[in-house]
C-alpha cells in the first residue's frame, strides 16, 4: 500500500511538473499601475510583477507577464486563459488564490483640477456634486462601489 501511494504521488508530481514546463504561468495587469504593475516593455515591470515572477522562477516555474485591460484580465482569469492578475483585491476576482500576507498595500486618492475645492472626509456625500472617472471592473471599497453602482450618471468608466 505504501509503495502504491508513493508511486501515485510521484506520478502526480511528475504530471504537474510536465504541465508547468509546457504551459508557463501567465500573469496579467493593465500597463498603467506603476509602480505595482507597469508596461511589459518598460525597463521595470513593476515591483509586484517582479516579485511574483521571481518567486515562481525560484521554484523552477516558468512564468510571463502581459498587459491587458483590467476587466478583460478578470474575464480571462475566470475562463482559465490566464493564471493570475497582478495587484487584484480579494473582492474583485473569483476563484483566485491569494498569499497569506500581501506583497504590498495601496491607498486610494482622489485627484481633481486646482479649481475644485474637494476634500474627502470618508463620506459619500462629498462625491455627489462631482463626476467620477473610474477603471472598469476595479473595486475601490464597499462604500464607494455601492455609490458607483447607484450613480451611473455621475460615473465615467
Amino acid at each position: 500500500m505504501r509503495i502504491l501511494l508513493i508511486i501515485l504521488l510521484a506520478s502526480a508530481y511528475s504530471a504537474t511538473a510536465d504541465l508547468l514546463e509546457s504551459n508557463p504561468v501567465a500573469l496579467a495587469a493593465p500597463p498603467y499601475w506603476c509602480p505595482y504593475a507597469c508596461d511589459k516593455n518598460a525597463r521595470h515591470l513593476g515591483f509586484s510583477v517582479e516579485i511574483a515572477l521571481e518567486a515562481l522562477q525560484s521554484q523552477g516555474i516558468r512564468a510571463y507577464y502581459q498587459n491587458m485591460p483590467y476587466q478583460q484580465a478578470k474575464k480571462q482569469l475566470d475562463a482559465g486563459s490566464i493564471d493570475g492578475i497582478i495587484a487584484a483585491y480579494k473582492g474583485e476576482v473569483r476563484n483566485a488564490i491569494f498569499p497569506q500576507h500581501p506583497v504590498s498595500s495601496s491607498r486610494f486618492c482622489f485627484y481633481s483640477s486646482q479649481e475644485i475645492d474637494f476634500t474627502w472626509k470618508n463620506s459619500i456625500d462629498a462625491l455627489r456634486p462631482y463626476k467620477l472617472l473610474i477603471t472598469d471592473g476595479y473595486s475601490y471599497s464597499p462604500q464607494i462601489d455601492a455609490y458607483i453602482a447607484d450613480s451611473a450618471a455621475q460615473v465615467k468608466i
